[in-house]
Order: C-alpha cells, then sequence, then structure tokens
C-alpha cells in the first residue's frame, strides 16, 4: 500500500542509490537539477508539511523510506502512525491508495495536505508520536 500511495502521488521511487547512503531519488519532491529530484531520507522536522503522516509512527525514526528498499524501517514508521490509525476508522483515506485525482491527501490542491490526520484530530503538518 505504501509503494502503491508513492507511485499516485506522482513519485516514482528509483531504489538504485547511486548518490550517497542517506539519499534516493524520487520525483517531484525535493531539490532539483535537470535530471532528477532529490529527497534526503532524513527525520522531519517537527511543523513541516506533509502529504500524509504516514511515517510518525512510535516505534520507528520518524524517516521516510521507500517499502521497496526498506521494507521493514518502512513499516516500523508506518504502524500506528496518523496514515494507519485514520485508515481504522476513516474509509476515505483508502482514497490515498488508489488514482491520483482521487486522492484524499495529496501535496495539491493544499487544502489535500495531511487531511488524514485531521480526521484523527492530530496536527496536519508533521509531528512525532
Amino acid at each position: 500500500m505504501i509503494d502503491r500511495m508513492d507511485e499516485m502521488n506522482g513519485q516514482k521511487i528509483i531504489t538504485e542509490n547511486t548518490l550517497t547512503t542517506n539519499k534516493f531519488i524520487a520525483t517531484p519532491l525535493g531539490k532539483q537539477d535537470s535530471h532528477h529530484f532529490e529527497v534526503l531520507l532524513m527525520a522531519s522536522k517537527k511543523g513541516d508539511t506533509v502529504t500524509c503522516n504516514r511515517y510518525n509512527g512510535p516505534w520507528g525514526n520518524n524517516t521516510y523510506y521507500s517499502k521497496t528498499a526498506n521494507p521493514v524501517m518502512a513499516a516500523r514508521n508506518f504502524l500506528w502512525s496518523d496514515c494507519d490509525r485514520a485508515l481504522v476508522w476513516h474509509v476515505q483515506c483508502l482514497k490515498d491508495y488508489g488514482p491520483a485525482k482521487y486522492r484524499y491527501g495529496a501535496w495539491a490542491p493544499t487544502t489535500k495536505r495531511g487531511k488524514c490526520s485531521g480526521l484523527i484530530g492530530h496536527s496536519k503538518k508533521f509531528h512525532a508520536h
């Protein structure tokens, strides 16, 4: 489900690391040059804008990981994250795993950012558990 969410959000993850050990290639987020966009695999800071708080679970390290490249850490960070909690009670959050045009939480428009966190009474910005 996590991979599908990334793909449907316009992010095509390339798991082969050609940069350094703490980076991976994704589009469209991150620092841009003419060849690719770069996303750092670092913990988010409290208050950062996110499309979905799906990696802020209490047993992880609040860092985004590709499920394909690092399934154990991706699962640990997802378990009991805002996204995981919201999926239990709010079926509309399942739309994040389907076609991009039907997504409930998304980067654009800005009103869709962090929506599932709001449904469970949490901040729509990044926060750790």
